[in-house]
């Protein structure tokens, strides 16, 4: 079926509207789905094993990777907190995958071959859309598997992990259907060896997510509803989806445990060993917590300069700057750690201006922080670095970094605040 579906389109060169007219006629978009069928973030050894099982097989398949003893592909980015595992399961089996993954410090694997910060403004967050595959039997160009999980990783980027673009490299057979169906758009020449798929030939393509709602609205206006993606993507609801449940704020999902990532990075695979010392350094900065330090890459005595003193979380608080002149800004807080925070503001500061930023954390939890002006970006993405010891945001960090949990911070009392502050800043 995919082969055919390939040779049609290479037959023609009418481009994607035509494409598209042709796809939506082999496309049925069920709204009521199998009650054994879910859509989730994998949080589980079992779901985890599953989804990279599938994801060798795959690409075992399709010639992206070489057999692995282990029967499984695993890639260093699927070990950062930032970077979201979503699955489909029918009944206890995973038969659909596709990983989200964050710009950080470990960049995107398409920042080897493009620069992406020409297509984006400070302050806007880019996710690489990887890992993708459907198992054998479930495949079916109708898509019962497929666009539920488009759609699932659609509102999940948009609703939970604060994503203002997707990014995407992909073997060029399957530009028009990005383009045609999804609305993608080329951003790069043909790439004759893509090394994070074994040399497979590549081009990369971008989804502006802020727009996307009119751009699919646009291409699938009069279309029926079994073959609308616009009125798929914005107008059902399915309850085969399961979001997680969120505090603080959070815009992203750390999900692997300790024992899990020494499983899978260690025993099963020794992609904890090949890291560059510069990856070494960044895992080092987001697992700080002692429960991850023995099985963390064992780093070089050669000295290397740490990246920042603390871990930065991107984060999603409405805010309000309070300025000496009495007057006030709002905002909204996107980048946030124990010693600073990043805040896109409706106006500029001014650099060194000392500040009071009130920051909410949830509806009935609001903090008062003293702050000063440290860099200004594009205007009105301003950097700030905090004042004096303030313990109560110093415990949401901790909370959003996963270095306890909930039950666990309120155990400590007034008497260990010193300890915390000067143990993290």
């Amino acid at each position: 079926m995919k082969n055919q579906f390939f040779n049609f389109i290479n037959r023609f060169s009418w481009g994607p509207r035509y494409i598209r007219k042709k796809i939506c006629k082999r496309i049925n978009l069920e709204e009521k789905l199998d009650s054994s069928l879910i859509f989730k973030v994998a949080e589980t050894h079992d779901e985890f094993e599953q989804a990279f099982q599938l994801l060798h097989d795959a690409y075992v398949a399709e010639g992206y990777m070489e057999e692995h003893p282990e029967k499984v592909r695993v890639t260093s980015y699927h070990a950062l907190p930032t970077t979201t595992i979503l699955i489909a399961k029918l009944g206890e089996e995973v038969v659909g995958t596709v990983s989200i993954i964050k710009n950080g410090d470990f960049g995107l694997p398409v920042g080897k071959v493009l620069n992406l910060n020409e297509y984006t403004r400070p302050g806007e967050h880019i996710g690489e859309v990887s890992s993708l595959a459907i198992k054998k039997g479930h495949n079916s160009f109708n898509g019962k598997i497929l666009f539920p999980l488009f759609k699932f990783m659609y509102e999940y980027s948009c609703r939970y992990f604060d994503l203002q673009y997707f990014v995407i490299a992909h073997h060029p057979k399957w530009k028009y259907f990005y383009q045609s169906i999804l609305g993608f758009e080329q951003i790069s020449e043909y790439i004759n060896e893509y090394e994070f798929a074994q040399g497979a030939p590549a081009i990369v393509q971008m989804l502006n997510l802020k727009t996307a709602v009119f751009q699919l609205a646009y291409f699938y206006y009069g279309k029926n509803n079994s073959q609308n993606i616009w009125h798929y993507f914005h107008e059902v609801k399915m309850d085969c989806f399961q979001f997680p449940e969120r505090f603080l704020n959070k815009t992203f999902d750390s999900q692997m445990g300790p024992d899990t990532l020494n499983h899978f990075f260690n025993t099963l695979t020794d992609t904890f060993e090949t890291l560059e010392q510069r990856e070494k350094v960044i895992l080092s900065e987001l697992y700080t917590s002692n429960k991850y330090q023995h099985i963390l890459p064992i780093q070089s005595k050669v000295p290397t300069k740490r990246l920042r003193q603390t871990v930065r979380m991107t984060v999603d608080f409405p805010c309000r700057v309070m300025r000496l002149d009495g007057s006030s800004i709002n905002g909204r807080v996107i980048n946030a750690s124990t010693r600073g925070l990043m805040a896109q503001l409706e106006k500029g500061l001014e650099d060194g201006e000392s500040i009071e930023i009130l920051v909410r954390l949830e509806d009935f939890n609001v903090l008062k922080i003293k702050a000063s002006v440290k860099n200004i970006r594009d205007g009105n993405i301003v950097g700030m670095s905090v004042e004096g010891k303030h313990f109560e945001w110093v415990q949401a960090i901790q909370l959003l970094c996963g270095h306890f949990t909930q039950d666990e911070s309120k155990a400590y009392g007034d008497e260990d605040h010193e300890d915390i502050i000067l143990k993290i800043a």
